[in-house]
């Protein structure tokens, strides 16, 4: 359709060049890449928070049994190796 087509002298082309979207291009994905690191970052960090204060809560025996849990069977505490023992 020649009526999408836009002439030369028009001012939206003068406004909006081909270096403009060159550079919209760059931040956007840019500012992806940032947010996908921050996000990685913080999900790692939570990880390790979380499995340090596992493993602290096994070192001092608190709430490392399956007690009161719902399951079924024999209650097994998890020791520092990550082994079950019955209880």
């Amino acid at each position: 359709n020649l009526f999408w087509i836009m002439q030369p002298g028009d001012l939206l082309p003068q406004l909006y060049t081909e270096g403009f979207f060159f550079e919209a291009a760059l931040f956007l994905g840019g500012a992806i890449i940032a947010e996908c690191l921050i996000i990685a970052g913080i999900s790692k960090g939570y990880l390790i928070y979380s499995k340090r204060r596992l493993m602290a809560r096994i070192a001092t025996g608190s709430g490392a049994t399956t007690a009161g849990t719902g399951v079924e069977g024999t209650d097994r505490a998890i020791t520092a190796s990550g082994e079950g023992t019955e209880t």
